[in-house]
C-alpha cells in the first residue's frame, strides 16, 4: 500500500505541475478578467434632454436639420462598433511588439443589452482575458483605447464636422483585475482517487493469494498427521474372519456340574 500510495503521490504531482526551461510551473494557471465600458453618444450629452427638439443648419444647407441623432442609431452604431473593435486596423494598435498579442492574452467586446435582451443598449463593454491580471487590465484599456482612436481617425480622414461626430467616453476604467477562472484539478483529483482504488485493489488481491497460501500450507501439515492417526486405528481392529467379516470375539466358557461329573 506504501507503494501504490507513493507511486499515486507523484503522478499527481505531475498533473499538477510541469517541469519548464523556467522551473517548476503549474500545468493550469489560473486566468483573470479586466473590464471597461464605453458610451456611444455625441457632443451635447443628447441621454441627458428630456426631448431632442433643437434644430441647426446644416453647412451648405438653409435647412435647419435636428441637432442631434436618433437614439435607435446610437444603439446601432454601438454593435457596429463592438465588431470594428476585432478588425486588423484595432488589433494592430494593441501590439507593442511583435505580430501577436501574448501567449493566453485575448479580448471579446459586445454591446451591452437590456436585462431582458430585447434591445441594444449604447454601450460597448470590453472584456480582456489573460493569465495576468495586471495584463489583462492593460489590455482592456489599450483596445478601448484603440477603438477610440480608429474611430477619431476614420472621422478626421473623411473630414465629419466635430459637432456632428460620434463621440466614445470612456465610463468604466479598467482598474483591478477579477478572477476568470481558478486553477483546474479535476485531472489530478481523478487521478488520485483512480490510484487509490487501484492500491486498495492490488492490497487486498495480494492479501487474499498469502491467506490461500498460508491455508494450503497449514492442510498439507495435517495430512500425515491424519495418516499415521488412521493407521494406529487398523493396528488396534478386531480381526476378520475369512469371509471378511469381524470374527465375533471369544465368549468364556460357563463351568456347569455336567462337565465337573
Amino acid at each position: 500500500m506504501i507503494a501504490g500510495l507513493a507511486i499515486t503521490l507523484v503522478l499527481v504531482m505531475f498533473a499538477l505541475v510541469r517541469v519548464s526551461p523556467s522551473g517548476v510551473v503549474l500545468r493550469s494557471q489560473p486566468t483573470y478578467i479586466g473590464k471597461s465600458t464605453l458610451f456611444v453618444t455625441q457632443d451635447g450629452f443628447p441621454w441627458g434632454r428630456s426631448a431632442l427638439t433643437e434644430y441647426v443648419r446644416a453647412r451648405g444647407s438653409s435647412e435647419p436639420v435636428p441637432r442631434f441623432a436618433d437614439p435607435s442609431r446610437m444603439e446601432y452604431l454601438a454593435t457596429l462598433y463592438a465588431s470594428l473593435a476585432g478588425s486588423d486596423e484595432v488589433r494592430a494598435r494593441l501590439i507593442t511588439s511583435g505580430r501577436s498579442l501574448p501567449e493566453g492574452d485575448r479580448y471579446e467586446v459586445a454591446a451591452r443589452r437590456t436585462p431582458d435582451g430585447q434591445r441594444t443598449l449604447p454601450l460597448i463593454d470590453v472584456a480582456a482575458i489573460s493569465p495576468s491580471a495586471k495584463r489583462a487590465v492593460s489590455l482592456a484599456n489599450r483596445v478601448t483605447a484603440g477603438l477610440q482612436s480608429y474611430v477619431a481617425t476614420l472621422q478626421s480622414a473623411n473630414k465629419i464636422p466635430e459637432d456632428t461626430r460620434i463621440v466614445l467616453p470612456v465610463v468604466e476604467v479598467a482598474e483591478e483585475a477579477t478572477v476568470f477562472s481558478g486553477r483546474k484539478l479535476t485531472t489530478a483529483i481523478m487521478i488520485g482517487l483512480l490510484g487509490t482504488i487501484a492500491t486498495l485493489f492490488v492490497a487486498f488481491m495480494v492479501d487474499n493469494v498469502r491467506r490461500q497460501r498460508q491455508l494450503a500450507e497449514a492442510m498439507g501439515d495435517a495430512e500425515p498427521a491424519l495418516e499415521t492417526e488412521t493407521s494406529v486405528h487398523h493396528l488396534g481392529a478386531p480381526p476378520k474372519s475369512s469371509a471378511g467379516s469381524e470374527a465375533p470375539p471369544s465368549q468364556p466358557q460357563r463351568w456347569s456340574g455336567e462337565s465337573a461329573r
